[in-house]
């Protein structure tokens, strides 16, 4: 009753190799109903390209009962639906010694679930790989944005007042104020752009920010 309600599949082979006892599990894992497989060699559950070696590899040992105990050891190897398809199990083999004669158990654990589950985890690892190299690109846009761009406007910008204070004609004297307001509003964006990088980041500091009316910031935008 134990091994009928096992987790895992279980089975029985003789001597001949022919399977003696199939559980529940078994039955599920490998799609044939118990008495489908009962009687039949054990190579009716491997791949075909393998039967004919698994064939002496399995006489080999059956027939010669000390080197029995070396098969009691796990196996990594495929095994082969009722359907044709094919999967990765974990087996491990153990001799007993009953009444009616020598028999070798099989515990056979499907590895499917494990296998998806080690893909999703590949996946999940390429993705964040992915995002942190995303966010080191990101990062040194900012550090270029910050360098290459707010450092000329600063040139610009103390041009500009040099200029504006000995500029006497007024188109020219309007000319300058135009360019030293655009070259503030896009030392402000680039500072805002600089504010956003830290806010994601948890780094930014309201302590001294400059509260702005909304119709200043209104005129600014129309201007």
């Amino acid at each position: 009753e134990f091994v009928e309600g096992a987790a895992d599949a279980v089975f029985f082979v003789d001597k001949s190799g022919n399977i003696r006892f199939f559980n529940k599990q078994a039955e599920t894992c490998f799609g044939y109903k118990r008495a489908e497989v009962v009687g039949k060699p054990i190579e009716i559950l491997l791949p075909e390209r393998i039967r004919q070696a698994h064939v002496s590899y399995r006489t080999c040992y059956l027939e010669n009962p000390k080197k029995l105990q070396l098969m009691s050891k796990r196996l990594d190897i495929f095994a082969r639906r009722k359907d044709g398809s094919e999967f990765a199990v974990t087996v491990s083999l153990n001799p007993i010694h009953t009444p009616q004669g020598e028999f070798v158990v099989a515990v056979v654990r499907d590895l499917s679930a494990q296998e998806q589950l080690t893909v999703l985890l590949m996946r999940e690892q390429a993705a964040h790989a992915e995002a942190e190299a995303a966010t080191r690109f990101r990062d040194d846009m900012v550090a270029i944005v910050a360098h290459d761009l707010k450092n000329p406007l600063v040139t610009i910008l103390l041009s500009t007042n040099f200029l504006l204070k000995r500029c006497a004609d007024p188109v020219q004297k309007k000319n300058l104020d135009i360019t030293k307001h655009s070259a503030e509003r896009m030392s402000t964006l680039i500072g805002d752009l600089l504010d956003a990088h830290k806010i994601e980041a948890g780094r930014l500091s309201l302590a001294g920010r400059r509260a702005y009316e909304a119709g200043h910031l209104l005129k600014e935008a129309v201007e």
